[in-house]
């Protein structure tokens, strides 16, 4: 399971594996360029219509925005890091209900599962009566017993066969929610 910070670092390598193979290709197309001018970035002598100049300062744009939004992914990826948030939680649901929450996992059309539901009493929800429909997002539905304690139960989400990926999820078990 990767916590809140491990969870940055990857952000941050990701960024820089995609940068660095960015970089590499345009590199690639320099060196097959082999030095011939390509005739619609020579310079035409007028500094207002030279397309060379036009790239270049749309490229320096566009690297000025990508970094505002790598920062601005940053921020938000420390302040979830920081709060705990970024979890899935469902209910308040009654005992003896079913109550259902949707996930936005990378699941890769794969399987994922549940782990038990805890509470910190120590009362359990048994992952098997959790059940995950994995399409696009991950629909889990938890068919909360008739006997559960009220309280905040526990659990994380883990995408089967990607043992680094997990997603933190809490189930609501009270009074006043509708039967379901």
């Amino acid at each position: 399971m990767t916590d809140g910070w491990e969870a940055m670092a990857d952000i941050g390598r990701y960024g820089l594996e995609t940068a660095a193979a960015v970089v590499e290709g345009m590199l690639g197309l320099t060196r097959e360029a082999g030095g011939a001018r390509i005739p619609f970035l020579t310079p035409s002598g007028d500094p207002a219509s030279d397309p060379a100049r036009r790239l270049r300062a749309d490229a320096e744009k566009l690297v000025e925005l990508y970094a505002e939004w790598t920062r601005v992914l940053v921020e938000r990826a420390i302040e979830v890091a920081s709060t705990g948030g970024g979890g899935l939680s469902i209910g308040p649901v009654e005992p003896g209900a079913f109550g259902q929450g949707t996930a936005y996992l990378h699941a890769a059309g794969g399987q994922v599962r549940s782990t038990d539901l805890t509470m910190h009493e120590g009362a359990v929800i048994a992952a098997g009566r959790v059940h995950c429909d994995v399409a696009d997002q991950v629909k889990v539905t938890v068919d909360v017993p008739d006997d559960a304690p009220p309280g905040r139960y526990y659990g994380h989400l883990l995408v089967v066969g990607t043992p680094d990926l997990s997603l933190a999820y809490s189930v609501d078990v009270g009074h006043g929610s509708p039967r379901g």
